[in-house]
């Protein structure tokens, strides 16, 4: 918390009221306002234009503006949270989280719904992943025994001796494409589609005596993300002015939008012409078929 004291001007910019509304609702209703922000131990001295309000800021108010604009910031220590996450991502001691985990961990520290909290997450990620804000990161491999995802030493053990079926998997079948394809260096995905599915449904639970498997994505922010928090802490502390200050969040992400838009057509150009221009679904079955009569490789 950093203390601070503002003028007459400064508080009708700070909470979005003007002088005739500050003096028709009373003090009060200022407090309220700071109050529902974020802000502590508020104090108000004099009257009218030569009023002053002193009170202690948070620190990481500026990650609010981070989220769809508001008509005021609401100061929540469970979204402050939620936007932890995100920002230093869903990675534990070198273990990927799904983040059905660690919503459960801020639902019981704050004695909320779990649901709210899922919610409240999807909406901020929602938005930050629209910004091309997050990326795709590590990964884990995880399971799930007694319906509890398993974690500590036996998680990681389990992580690497998955993560080597897939590899002397991916290894076999590029082995056997190549029968057909001998300079090929990589196997398209639907190849193999159907086998990989059974693998990771049926067949790895089998071997490890599991009851689910399933992979967990890792993320991490970028780094315009965090750019552009420290830039609205500083600019608030600078001009109070918090209608500017999210105005100019708004614009940079409204860029950000446009860049990914592009981007993700652009992929999505590039998957389409590389269906159009490999096999039909007859040649591609006369592949699967051929691969099914193949020698297979240990």
């Amino acid at each position: 918390m950093k203390k601070v004291t503002l003028n007459n001007l400064e508080i009708q910019l700070f909470i979005n009221m003007n002088e005739a509304q500050i003096s028709k609702k009373g003090r009060q209703a200022v407090i309220n306002k700071l109050t529902t922000m974020g802000m502590k131990n508020i104090q108000i001295e004099g009257k009218g234009k030569n009023a002053s309000y002193t009170f202690d800021f948070p620190d990481r108010f500026g990650e609010l503006l981070m989220l769809p604009k508001q008509r005021l910031p609401q100061y929540s220590m469970i979204e402050i949270e939620c936007m932890d996450l995100l920002i230093k991502g869903n990675e534990r001691d070198g273990l990927v989280m799904f983040f059905d985990e660690l919503i459960k961990e801020i639902a019981t520290k704050h004695g909320a719904e779990y649901e709210a909290v899922k919610t409240k997450i999807r909406r901020i990620k929602s938005h930050l992943m629209d910004c091309g804000l997050i990326q795709p990161n590590n990964k884990s491999h995880r399971v799930k025994v007694d319906d509890e995802w398993v974690t500590g030493k036996r998680a990681f053990a389990i992580h690497g001796e998955i993560k080597n079926v897939w590899k002397k998997t991916y290894i076999r079948q590029l082995e056997e494409y190549q029968q057909l394809y001998p300079n090929a260096e990589s196997v398209p995905k639907w190849v193999f589609k159907s086998e990989n599915q059974q693998l990771a449904i049926s067949t790895i639970p089998r071997w490890f005596s599991v009851d689910c498997y399933k992979v967990a994505k890792g993320y991490v922010v970028d780094e315009r993300l965090l750019s552009d928090i420290q830039y609205a802490n500083d600019a608030i502390l600078q001009t109070f002015n918090l209608d500017a200050v999210r105005n100019e969040i708004s614009r940079r992400q409204k860029k950000y939008k446009e860049e990914k838009a592009a981007d993700d057509e652009i992929l999505a150009e590039m998957e389409k012409r590389n269906q159009e221009e490999g096999p039909s679904k007859a040649d591609r079955k006369k592949i699967l078929e051929q691969i099914k009569q193949m020698p297979k490789f240990d």
